[in-house]
């Protein structure tokens, strides 16, 4: 679970060092967290520094217990990460398990692996493996998720890996938008991690599969005394767990934690500072907050006849709900300006106001404000707050929100609040006495015009903006609305504005064409990031981020 590359220790080394948390070791001297290159470790196969991650004072499998559960076999037949069936011929493991860096320093995508489904106990052969079923697949295909970074944080730490062909193992249940369970969970759920990874630091591998129980802890106390992560570290696409002395670590890498109480899994082992160490808990990715990437290409590259039940799930905006079995989600009362505001029109945002109230909704109300803009909401019941109306952009805005009890969105209830605008979080919060204001604007960058890098359909024949500036007039003439659009600047039509390209590009990261209507249909961030960032801010600048 905790690997590191060098550029990445220097960064956990900068962090120590502004976090201000310092240890004393066993002379009486001053020891920094992440001082040691292998101290700071990342549960994947070895590269530059650390090693791969291990089950810390856990107990042996029962064999039947997590059929499901895989290990990521390399080239030479060693176990290298863990991971999980969810489809007959599709397995979940971490993003970062399947990334590595060759020796310029450049990222290529893991190749020559096998899925081990069911792996319990050595040789993990048929017939030979604890009494359990076990079956050994190729991986045809590796899936990154797009908005991965192989840097701290590691968010949606994520790869999905299709099979040469299904496994007739049980496959695992996982959270997904209708259960949400780690979204409602409040501290001190049980949770099991599981994996084949070594028994202690740089100590011998176990002959079996193992697991151990630890609790869940919410990011705000992960972040918060006796723990000494800093805060910028942990979002909501993080999961803290761990027990004293108790975690995951080198080798469990991309394994399961597995909530036994619900039957499914919520997180993928991730990262951490060290291995059960009582100041840093294990850290995973939340399965809930990828699940729509998960749940787009378990559903899509899956050959099997058999589909899991969350590929008839409708993928709808992801909301928590409040601690209680009242709550339920219902437009807060609001107040704003007069003027109808058309939400495709060039000079509004989206901008949401979510409030998960405590156990005393009556004592919260907010506001949002400009000059020209003013929202207020208050809730009286055990009921969330959520809303949405489109804003005037090149405003500043204060967001203030009040608590008459003095403690926050703390009473008897873990409650919190976020400010999203155009689709990026703004400010996130809970914990405050009896207010709390944030400023902020929606200016947006000047437009720049831009032909789109991306190649194009003309005819059915794959061609570029290179191509049309060959013959700039006749070509963009001929080719209308699909070629200046998607090649502005070469056309002579900067003076046109932002648009959106009117062609058929290439999605690289598909191998397929697509249009600008595709990306802006749902998942827009995502879709967005498949194209490429800089890509897609050119070639679909309207639901990019691009004008």
């Amino acid at each position: 679970m905790k690997f590191f590359s060098i550029s990445n220790v220097l960064n956990a080394i900068a962090i120590a060092q502004l976090s201000f948390i310092a240890l004393v070791n066993a002379e009486g001297n001053p020891k920094w967290p992440f001082v040691s290159e292998k101290d700071v470790q990342f549960n994947g196969k070895k590269r530059e520094v650390g090693a791969v991650g291990r089950i810390v004072n856990g107990t042996e499998v029962d064999a039947g217990t997590y059929p499901w559960f895989t290990s990521i076999v390399d080239y030479n037949g060693d176990h290298h990460c863990g991971g999980m069936l969810i489809a007959p011929d599709i397995v979940l493991t971490a993003a970062h398990c399947m990334v590595q860096r060759d020796y310029f320093g450049e990222y290529y995508t893991v190749s020559d692996t096998t899925a081990r489904i069911g792996a319990l106990k050595y040789p993990y052969q048929p017939g030979n493996n604890g009494g359990q079923d076990v079956e050994e697949i190729e991986v045809a295909e590796v899936k990154i998720h797009p908005q991965y970074k192989d840097e701290l944080p590691l968010d949606f730490d994520f790869a999905v890996l299709k099979l040469a062909e299904p496994s007739t193992i049980q496959y695992a249940n996982i959270d997904d938008s209708d259960k949400q369970f780690s979204d409602n969970y409040v501290g001190g759920e049980k949770l099991w991690t599981i994996g084949l990874g070594d028994l202690s630091s740089d100590g011998p591998v176990p002959s079996e599969l193992m697991h151990v129980e630890i609790d869940y802890i919410t990011n705000e106390a992960c972040v918060s005394y006796p723990y000494g992560y800093p805060d910028y570290l942990l979002n909501d696409n993080h999961i803290c767990a761990a027990d004293l002395y108790k975690d995951s670590c080198q080798g469990d890498s991309g394994g399961p934690l597995y909530d036994a109480d619900k039957e499914a899994i919520v997180g993928v082992v991730s990262w951490g500072f060290g291995c059960a160490d009582p100041m840093y808990p294990g850290v995973y990715a939340r399965i809930s907050t990828g699940f729509r990437w998960i749940r787009e290409f378990a559903c899509t590259l899956t050959e099997a006849e058999q589909l899991p039940d969350f590929c008839d799930i409708t993928v709808s905006p992801t909301v928590s709900p409040a601690p209680t079995e009242y709550s339920t989600l219902t437009p807060t009362i609001a107040t704003s300006s007069p003027t109808a505001l058309n939400c495709g029109d060039d000079d509004v945002v989206m901008a949401e106001v979510i409030i998960i109230n405590d156990y005393n909704p009556w004592e919260t109300v907010w506001a949002l404000s400009s000059n020209s803009f003013l929202a207020t909401g208050s809730s009286y019941y055990y009921s969330d707050e959520w809303w949405k109306e489109c804003i005037p952009i090149n405003e500043t805005y204060t967001f203030s929100i009040y608590d008459n009890g003095g403690d926050g969105l703390q009473s008897n209830g873990n409650g919190s609040y976020r400010i999203v605008v155009d689709g990026k979080l703004i400010k996130s919060g809970g914990s405050f006495t009896f207010a709390e204001h944030t400023v902020f604007d929606t200016n947006l960058p000047p437009f720049i015009c831009k032909d789109s890098t991306q190649p194009f359909l003309v005819n059915k024949k794959e061609r570029d903006c290179e191509w049309v500036g060959k013959e700039a007039e006749t070509r963009c003439a001929r080719g209308g609305d699909r070629v200046w659009t998607h090649c502005p600047k070469t056309c002579g039509k900067c003076d046109a504005g932002c648009r959106n390209s009117g062609a058929r590009f290439k999605v690289n990261y598909l191998n397929k064409f697509r249009t600008c209507l595709w990306v802006g249909t749902k998942d827009t961030d995502m879709r967005c990031a498949m194209i490429g960032n800089d890509n897609g801010r050119s070639t679909c600048p309207k639901h990019c981020g691009g004008c």
